[in-house]
């Protein structure tokens, strides 16, 4: 239900609840960490345009610059290149792994 209330609301909505939420209590330390995160379950079907318009808004909001937002971005690809290596060297012939990990 949250998910689907997200969707409905506009870009700017989305920052205002960012926005508040992150003025409670050590919570504004956590932009760093709450952005990575983001970026990573964003990209599990890849980043569309209006994802990364979002993190890019929050960023701002958060006081988190551009460049490490696009640092994270990075990081989090390569993660994921290395998740793929991982997997190829380890169990490449499990009969349960999902095609996009598969030689």
């Amino acid at each position: 239900d949250l998910a689907d209330a997200a969707e409905s609301k506009t870009i700017e909505e989305m920052a205002a609840d960012a926005k508040m939420a992150m003025s409670i209590g050590t919570l504004r330390f956590a932009a760093g960490a709450i952005l990575f995160e983001s970026i990573k379950a964003a990209s599990k079907d890849g980043l569309d345009e209006k994802e990364t318009e979002m993190i890019f808004c929050i960023a701002e909001i958060m006081e988190v610059s551009k460049e490490r937002v696009q640092a994270m971005m990075e990081l989090v690809a390569e993660e994921e290149e290395l998740k793929k290596k991982r997997i190829a060297a380890c169990i490449s012939d499990h009969p349960c792994l999902a095609p996009e990990y598969k030689n």
